[in-house]
């Protein structure tokens, strides 16, 4: 995933286009088509599973409400960011939530665990042959390998140049 990532940052920086643009410019209209007919589902199932994901976890802290009212919550939130702010203002909105990543480090010593299992299953993994292992190991590249962020990275650099 880093190499192709790293691909469409180069198209972008190197063409000043995103991959769509390239696409159209440098291939036929059938190949750039068929890349649109098969990225647009993936693009948009990944979009739904991430928002899916949220309002899961919105339903553990909050399960009065269901899961379907914070999908649409969150829907309608970011449809009104993404047409009221500028692209600039969401990246640095985005940056700062970051921050909330800090809480990775702080919570499992904020947690009563036990440290030896932890040790264990950190370099000894516990591979089972059921629906719930399947599902995670499926999910894990799925949601690292999303489409829109190779489109997305190459369109971030060619904005990046523009602007210098």
């Amino acid at each position: 995933m880093a190499t192709i990532q790293g691909m469409c940052a180069r198209i972008g920086i190197v063409t000043s286009k995103g991959l769509t643009l390239t696409l159209k410019q440098y291939y036929s209209k059938p190949l750039l088509y068929t890349m649109l007919l098969f990225s647009f589902p993936a693009i948009t199932l990944n979009i739904w599973a991430d928002i899916q994901g949220t309002g899961a976890v919105a339903n553990m802290i909050f399960p009065a409400i269901p899961v379907s009212a914070f999908c649409i919550g969150f829907t309608a939130i970011l449809m009104f960011v993404i047409i009221k702010y500028s692209y600039q203002k969401i990246v640095m909105i985005l940056k700062w939530l970051c921050l909330s990543l800090l809480l990775y480090i702080i919570v499992p010593f904020m947690v009563k665990q036990d440290r030896g299992l932890i040790a264990k299953n950190t370099f000894i993994p516990t591979i089972k042959f059921n629906k719930n292992f399947i599902s995670i190991i499926v999910a894990i590249p799925g949601t690292t390998i999303s489409l829109y962020l190779f489109f997305l990275q190459a369109t971030i650099e060619a904005e990046d140049i523009a602007h210098k």
